[in-house]
C-alpha cells in the first residue's frame, strides 16, 4: 500500500491542555495535529475518493486529510461530529506564484479583486457538491512561520445540516500553491478554535522553491 505520510515523532505532549502528534508531509513540510484527529485512510478514504470523483475531483497523493478520530472505523461518536484539516498542493509553471517569504503587498483594490476570485471559486466548488455559501467573511494577508499566506474564511451548509465554518490558508511557493483548510461546525467552534490555532501555527513548509 502506498505510504502517504511519514511520522517524524510519534508522541503525546501537552500544548494548551491537549496532545498533538508531529507529522512530516512528503514534499511539503511539517504539521502538528491534535490527537483528537486521525489521518483519513482505509475503506472510508476509498469511499470519500469515489464520492469526490463524481464531483470531478480526482484523488491526489499530495492531499492529506485529517478528520475526527474514529471515523475510519465508523464509530457512532465520530459520526456525530464534523472536523477536517486538509493540506493539498496544486502545481503550475515556474514563476506562476510568489516565493513563500515574499510579502504580496497588495493594494486594497488588488486584495478586493483577489477576494472576489476566491469567492467565485468557492461558490463554484460548493455548487459542484450541492452545498451553499452561507456567509463570506473575506480575505486577508497573514504571516505564519516566516511565510505569507492569503487567508479566506466563510461558512457553508449542505441541505439542513449544521453550518460549517471554513478557514483556508493559501501559501504561494513559486511553482505551486499549498492550501491548508480547517473546517468545523459553527456550534463546535468553541472547542476547535484553540486547537486549530495551534495547527496553523505549527505548519511549516520546508520544501521551499
Amino acid at each position: 500500500m502506498k505510504k502517504y505520510i511519514s511520522i517524524i515523532v510519534v508522541l503525546s505532549f501537552t500544548m494548551m491542555s491537549f496532545s498533538v502528534t508531529l507529522f512530516r508531509l512528503n514534499n511539503i513540510g511539517v504539521i502538528q495535529i491534535p490527537d483528537e484527529l486521525e489521518l483519513q485512510s482505509g475503506a472510508y478514504k476509498t469511499f470519500v475518493d469515489s464520492y469526490t470523483k463524481l464531483a470531478g475531483v480526482e484523488a491526489d497523493a499530495n492531499r492529506y486529510v485529517f478528520q475526527q478520530k474514529g471515523l475510519n472505523e465508523g464509530t457512532s461518536e465520530s459520526k456525530s461530529q464534523y472536523v477536517r484539516v486538509i493540506v493539498e498542493t496544486s502545481y503550475e509553471s515556474p514563476g506562476s506564484y510568489s516565493h513563500l517569504s515574499s510579502n504580496p503587498n497588495l493594494s486594497s483594490s488588488e486584495l478586493s479583486e483577489m477576494d472576489n476570485t476566491f469567492r467565485q471559486n468557492i461558490l463554484s466548488s460548493l455548487a459542484s457538491i450541492n452545498q451553499k455559501l452561507i456567509q463570506w467573511k473575506g480575505t486577508d494577508v497573514v504571516y505564519i512561520n516566516g511565510m505569507y499566506a492569503l487567508h479566506c474564511c466563510y461558512t457553508r451548509q449542505l441541505d439542513s445540516n449544521p453550518i460549517v465554518l471554513v478557514n483556508v490558508y493559501n501559501f504561494q511557493n513559486y511553482d505551486r500553491m499549498h492550501r491548508l483548510t480547517l473546517s468545523n461546525r459553527v456550534e463546535d467552534n468553541y472547542k476547535w478554535a484553540p486547537l486549530f490555532k495551534s495547527v496553523v501555527n505549527s505548519f511549516k513548509i520546508t520544501n521551499v522553491k
